[in-house]
């Protein structure tokens, strides 16, 4: 029964079973004749299906198999594979007895799979069906096998049973009497798949109770009202003409809000809204992102799709859950140019970062020279930069790496070093005392200097002036 087709696509098998039930005409046919004297009256009871349609497809579904009926019963079963694919049918229905009938009443059994949809139409509750030989003693009823377009299910099949009651029709004409009324429940025009009310015939002036459901996937039926815009249902209408009553629908959407570990808070946790009939949506504002210290309020995403900064519209369409996120604030860390002359001291303090948790290490990243080559002569120690005592004369370019240690945010910055040595005058010795400007002695000389270099005779003590 379940014919292979298409690869990697489902199989959604509906049953359709339509029943004709004419026992109950039958005896309410008998029950209201009247045999007087020696009058024979010799009437027939004989409604039957006489023709389904082969199907007509919509899409790539098929017949599972070819429909069948008999006298009371007809069958059709279809495949369908993807969302839009359809199955639709005709069935006929005859009087061939010498009795006018009423369609009394429908008892129908929607689909017990979410997958299917089935639809009938082209019949309405207290349509005469009048007996053979008169104008209006055919009736053909539509069967539509539909796939859900909301179905996102697995492979699956459906079932649905329809049932179909006459009685013996009060009078012999062939028209609908002026004081009955045509009540047509309209399900589908909101979007509606399904309905437990049928069209029907009453007598004008009927106060008509509107206690039947009518189904649409994945929202709430809210009544019948004859305004098809409505945004509620009425309890019970006085029929005085025709009239058609529409399904009205309602769902309630939800936006659930959530924070990411780096924001603070948010303004609100959630959003609702119901909307009705063909509303697709509602426009929300997406709450206010208190980012945590260090982190930049940033965006609400759905999953990984951005949909709007802290205050905007935002058009909520079904059940969502956004959530908060924030980036990582960018370090302030400026270059810095600065100069040494060793003699007074070998240490630079570092600018400290900014615009972060507040919280920074730092690290060495290159060291060159003034011609760009590698060089190894500085050095950091926490937040200082440390001169190498064999430092040449010159200048380097000195890149450093900051760091929060919070948020391992990071941004360099170059600082441009000249390094000098301290310029000494002269010196003079009398008497093991040198004059000359202040300086540093690793040994007590007599002598002179030669490129900064004390040479000559060691004495035992000094003065430094």
């Amino acid at each position: 029964m379940h014919r292979k087709r298409k690869q990697k696509k489902l199989i959604i098998i509906s049953l359709i079973c339509l029943v004709f039930l004419m026992s109950v005409g039958y005896a309410a046919f008998q029950g209201n004749l009247k045999v007087r004297g020696t009058t024979k009256i010799t009437s027939n009871w004989d409604i039957r299906i006489t023709n389904v349609t082969s199907g007509t497809p919509t899409g790539s579904a098929v017949n599972a198999s070819a429909p069948t009926w008999d006298k009371l019963t007809a069958n059709m079963e279809a495949n369908l594979y993807e969302k839009g694919d359809a199955m639709e049918y005709d069935v006929t229905i005859t009087n061939n007895g010498t009795v006018d009938a009423v369609l009394s009443d429908i008892i129908g059994t929607p689909s017990n799979s979410e997958a299917v949809i089935i639809n009938y139409s082209g019949y309405a509750k207290g349509e005469k069906l009048y007996k053979k030989g008169h104008e209006g003693n055919t009736k053909v009823v539509h069967v539509k096998i539909e796939y859900n377009p909301e179905y996102d299910g697995g492979e699956t099949s459906g079932e649905s049973n329809i049932e179909f009651n006459f009685t013996q029709a009060e009078g012999g004409g062939t028209d609908i009497s002026d004081d009955k009324k045509l009540v047509t429940y309209d399900y589908s025009y909101n979007g509606g798949t399904s309905s437990q009310a049928n069209n029907e015939y009453i007598d004008a002036g009927t106060t008509l109770y509107l206690n039947k459901n009518a189904s649409k996937s994945g929202w709430t039926f809210v009544g019948w009202n004859t305004n098809k815009n409505a945004t509620n249902g009425l309890s019970s209408i006085k029929v005085e003409d025709n009239v058609t009553l529409y399904a009205i629908f309602s769902k309630t959407l939800t936006a659930t809000y959530e924070k990411s570990e780096n924001v603070e808070s948010i303004s609100k946790e959630s959003d609702t809204c119901v909307i009705y009939n063909l509303q697709t949506g509602c426009t929300k504002t997406l709450p206010t992102i208190t980012p945590k210290e260090g982190y930049l309020a940033d965006t609400w995403y759905n999953g990984t799709k951005e949909v709007g900064k802290s205050g905007a519209s935002y058009e909520l369409k079904g059940n969502v859950t956004l959530t908060a996120k924030s980036t990582i604030n960018e370090l302030d860390f400026d270059d810095q140019t600065e100069d040494i002359v060793y003699g007074d001291s070998q240490e630079i303090n570092i600018t400290s970062a900014s615009n972060g948790t507040g919280s920074y290490v730092y690290a060495e990243k290159s060291e060159k020279d003034s011609s760009g080559k590698d060089t190894n002569y500085i050095s950091i120690s926490g937040d200082k930069i440390i001169i190498a005592e064999d430092a040449p004369v010159g200048t380097y370019k000195y890149v450093i790496t900051a760091r929060d240690k919070n948020t391992n945010a990071t941004k360099d910055a170059t600082y441009t070093i000249t390094v000098e040595r301290k310029k000494v005058a002269f010196p003079t010795c009398s008497d093991k005392t040198y004059t000359g400007s202040e300086q540093t002695l690793f040994a007590a000389h007599s002598g002179e200097y030669t490129n900064n270099v004390l040479k000559g005779t060691n004495v035992n003590s000094y003065t430094v002036d």
